[in-house]
C-alpha cells in the first residue's frame, strides 16, 4: 500500500490519472484539475479531495476513504454510489448524488438548501443537511449519529430503521411519513406527538 498525497492537474495523462485512482491508501488532491478530466474517473480507491467551488464528478461510483470537497458551492455526483469513509460537502448549496447508497462515516452538507440523494440507506455515523428546505432521502435507512433534516417542512423517512442519535427537524414541519404509521401532519416537537412512542426505539440508541 502507498501512502501520501497528491496534487494533479491536467499536466497528467488519463492513463496514469486513473492508475493512481486505483491505489489504496493514496490521497489525491484534483482541485486543479479540469471538470473533462475529472469525468473520466470512476472510482478512486483511496481518498478524494477537490477544494474547487464547483464540484461535478458524473462519472464516480466510488470513492473507498474519504471525499473531502470543503470549498464547493455546488456538489454534483449523480453516478456516486460509495463512499468508504467521510462526505464533506459543508459549503455546497446543492447536494446532488441521486445514486449514492452508502456514506462509511459522516455525511456534511450543512449548507446545502436542497439535499437530493433518494437511494441513499446508510450512514455510519451523523448526517447532516441543517439548511436544507428540501430533503429527499425516501430510502434512508441507517444514520449512526445524529440526524439533522434541516428546515424541511414534508420529510419522507418511511423506511427508517435505526437513529443512534438526536433527530432534528423544523419547527414548522407539516409532514412527517415514518415506518408503522401514516402519514403524520403537524409534529412538533416529535416527542409531544401521540405516536412517539412506536418510534422512540429509533432515537437516542
Amino acid at each position: 500500500m502507498i501512502k501520501g498525497e497528491l496534487n494533479l492537474d491536467d499536466s497528467i495523462s488519463i492513463e496514469d490519472l486513473n492508475s493512481l485512482c486505483n491505489i489504496e491508501g493514496l490521497t489525491i488532491d484534483l482541485t486543479n484539475m479540469s471538470v473533462e478530466k475529472k469525468n473520466t474517473i470512476t472510482k478512486v480507491a483511496g481518498r478524494l479531495i477537490d477544494r474547487s467551488g464547483e464540484v461535478s464528478y458524473l462519472n464516480l461510483q466510488t470513492v473507498g476513504g474519504y471525499l473531502d470537497t470543503e470549498s464547493a458551492t455546488t456538489f454534483n455526483a449523480p453516478s456516486l454510489e460509495t463512499v468508504g469513509g467521510y462526505l464533506y460537502a459543508g459549503e455546497a448549496t446543492t447536494f446532488n448524488a441521486p445514486n449514492l447508497e452508502t456514506v462509511g462515516g459522516f455525511l456534511y452538507a450543512g449548507n446545502a438548501t436542497t439535499f437530493n440523494a433518494p437511494n441513499l440507506e446508510t450512514v455510519g455515523r451523523f448526517l447532516d443537511a441543517w439548511s436544507a428546505t428540501t430533503f429527499n432521502a425516501p430510502n434512508l435507512e441507517t444514520v449512526g449519529g445524529d440526524l439533522d433534516a434541516g428546515k424541511a417542512t414534508t420529510l419522507d423517512l418511511s423506511n427508517i430503521k435505526e437513529i443512534k442519535g438526536a433527530f432534528r427537524y423544523s419547527d414548522n414541519i407539516s409532514t412527517l411519513t415514518m415506518p408503522n404509521s401514516d402519514v403524520i401532519i403537524g409534529v412538533t416537537p416529535l416527542q409531544n406527538h401521540p405516536f412517539y412512542t412506536i418510534w422512540k426505539k429509533f432515537y437516542n440508541k
